[in-house]
């Protein structure tokens, strides 16, 4: 409430993050909010200590989507292939981005390919992309921005230029140099999907020398704690 309060007289667009780790709190912020559009990137093992299960975390960010103004529209990432089934069986014009056959055909990256950085570059709508955020997560953010900002009539070329200006935030794919040594920190409110993301992004990643993995804790997992790390760094472990 603070931030549409907030919000200058102004303005034009408001992005909101309905933070949650509880059920119903998305449904609550979504009442304040009254969204026209909705996105959720994906859907994971998170929070389950509060949220239970991954069932759980679905519905929760479901009710996001239930929550859109009549005329509203959902956007959704393509994986995993769960949350696109139950975002199209809601009612609600769904849009589908990412990397897969089963995005739409205007939220797919073509010609996809790993600069240096560890960021990806790509075509959309005939404009080239270039995102300074290391790893293929970024890429289907970035899709959903694109798939927003050509919704709210923002010319290609201007919203491609906009998301490859974004860097990355703290501790989120946060790339630092020392000398030779490439450092990317990727450690806020790590889950089992995102440690899977930073392990295919360090893999991907050009490097002459070797590259090395630090795992620490991840939070909220409730009774799987103990399983998911264990499968988690099991999964690491035959990595790359």
């Amino acid at each position: 409430p603070r931030t549409i309060l907030e919000a200058p007289s102004d303005a034009e667009v408001l992005v909101l993050e309905m933070g949650t780790n509880e059920p119903g709190e998305i449904g609550a912020l979504t009442d304040v909010a009254q969204p026209d559009i909705g996105v959720v990137t994906t859907v994971s093992e998170s929070h389950l200590e509060g949220l239970g299960s991954l069932a759980g975390v679905l519905e929760e960010k479901l009710a996001l989507l239930r929550g859109l103004k009549p005329e509203g529209v959902g956007l959704v990432g393509d994986e995993p292939d769960v949350l696109r089934t139950r975002a199209r069986e809601l009612g609600r014009e769904i849009l589908v981005a990412g990397l897969s056959e089963h995005a739409d055909a205007d939220l797919r990256a073509t010609h996809l390919e790993v600069q240096a950085t560890g960021g990806f570059r790509f075509t959309w709508r005939g404009q080239v992309v270039e995102l300074q955020i290391p790893g293929e997560a970024a890429v289907v953010d970035a899709l959903l921005a694109l798939g927003v900002a050509h919704r709210l009539g923002v010319d290609p070329e201007a919203a491609a230029r906009g998301v490859g200006s974004v860097e990355p935030g703290w501790l989120r794919g946060e790339v630092r140099r020392f000398g030779s040594l490439t450092a990317v920190l990727d450690c806020y409110n790590a889950n089992p999907q995102s440690v899977r993301a930073a392990v295919r992004t360090l893999e991907r990643m050009p490097s002459t020398g070797k590259r090395i993995l630090v795992l620490g804790s991840m939070l909220e997992l409730g009774a799987e704690a103990e399983a998911l790390h264990a499968t988690v760094l099991a999964e690491a472990s035959e990595s790359g």
